[in-house]
């Protein structure tokens, strides 16, 4: 019953997010000096097996592939429209051994940035624990990782190819 409640309070507040979801984020200065304009882009889940979850949020769920990305040995990333916000399926491999990252299930919300170097600055300024610097896992693609407190992963997020 606990986990039921859990997984309840869980959805409640995912869909609250994707209901305020419409835009990326812009990690420039404002007109209040360090303020950040922040809109959900995506909630990744870390799936243990890909197959499965294709079958259940494709074919099952009906939702509708928007891109595939190539992670080369471990498999591919699927991007999912799911109304106002994308679902990424990521294969579980893709952050094997990387601490606080490496739970399958939900993995991240993700917020899309001009500028993720220049987001990852401001957000620490104003106290974020940055879990992960930025970096570069494909050509063309900036990440970096936050502490979304309770367990929760938040992620910047530029990618110059294939980001809609």
């Amino acid at each position: 019953m606990k986990k039921l409640t859990r997984l309840a309070i869980l959805i409640a507040v995912l869909a609250v997010l994707i209901l305020s979801a419409t835009t990326p984020i812009n990690p420039q200065v404002g007109e209040e000096e360090g303020k950040m304009e922040m809109k959900i882009w995506k909630i990744a889940l870390l799936m243990n097996d890909m197959e499965k979850a294709e079958d259940l949020y494709v074919n099952k769920l009906g939702l509708k592939v928007l891109d595939r990305l190539d992670l080369g040995e471990i498999g591919e990333a699927i991007f999912l429209d799911a109304g106002n916000v994308n679902l990424e399926l990521i294969p579980a491999a893709a952050f094997e051994g990387v601490w606080g990252l490496d739970r399958p299930g939900v993995h991240h919300i993700s917020f899309k940035a001009d500028d993720v170097e220049a987001g990852t600055e401001i957000l620490r300024e104003k106290g974020v624990t940055v879990k992960k610097e930025p970096f570069q896992p494909l050509e063309g693609m900036t990440l970096a990782f936050f502490d979304g407190l309770d367990g929760v992963n938040l992620q910047l997020y530029r990618h110059d190819k294939g980001e809609e």
